[in-house]
């Protein structure tokens, strides 16, 4: 599945509508792709949840300014990829080093 399918786009924006200290500061809009919103209904399903008993999202937040000169966020949600481990390599073992088996003959000049 097309990595873009699993992250929605969007932009906060100054509240222009504020005028008490409980209303948002930011407000905005963001549009989730029926892919997305299918991957969070698989993952509900499987038990695939957060600490809190939901699907967990990774959220970004960039500083922006429109061609009008106003402030906003870009935002971006994307589901949270499962972490693969990867294999731990196995140490080299070492030649014998052993002081021994190392000549004079060995050294070429």
């Amino acid at each position: 599945m097309d990595n873009n399918e699993m992250r929605c786009d969007g932009a906060i924006f100054t509240n222009k509508f504020k005028d008490k200290d409980t209303k948002p500061d930011w407000t905005g809009d963001i549009e989730m792709s029926k892919a997305m919103l299918k991957e969070l209904v698989k993952k509900v399903k499987a038990g695939d949840l957060g600490e809190k008993g939901g699907v967990v999202l990774k959220q970004a937040l960039w500083n922006r300014t429109s061609k009008n000169g106003n402030e906003y966020k870009y935002s971006r949600l994307e589901v949270k990829k499962e972490q693969v481990e990867q294999p731990v390599a196995e140490p080299v073992t070492s030649v014998n080093d052993d002081a021994d088996t190392f000549g004079e003959e060995d050294i070429p000049f």
